[in-house]
């Protein structure tokens, strides 16, 4: 049996408004043969934090999601970059924050 490796990570949606909500998704390349953890960091966790417990994928399953909240204090659009690792594997997905609403499409 091959252990399960990462095999990626993503934010939804990638581009949120301060203060918006986002869900990142850590999948693996098979099930998880115990229950694992993907731990997440970010690059700016003033505008972007990721909870500290990271990502669990229960026995068996391929993915697991975590739920992370854009400051509100937001003055310019910001670019993140979310890591997230596990087995010495690490993946990158990026989100763009920007101020006020989402729908202020760029500058």
């Amino acid at each position: 049996l091959v252990p399960a490796v990462l095999a990626g990570v993503s934010i939804s949606p990638g581009t949120l408004a301060a203060g918006g909500k986002a869900t990142i998704t850590a999948t693996l390349t098979g099930p998880a043969a115990s229950g694992v953890t993907v731990t997440l960091t970010s690059n700016n966790t003033a505008v972007l934090p990721v909870p500290s417990a990271g990502i669990t994928i229960a026995a068996g399953g391929k993915s697991g999601t975590a739920s992370v909240q854009a400051a509100a204090s937001v003055t310019a659009a910001t670019a993140v970059t979310v890591t997230a690792t596990y087995n010495g594997v690490s993946k990158t997905a990026y989100a763009m924050v920007t101020p006020g609403a989402a729908s202020s499409a760029g500058k």
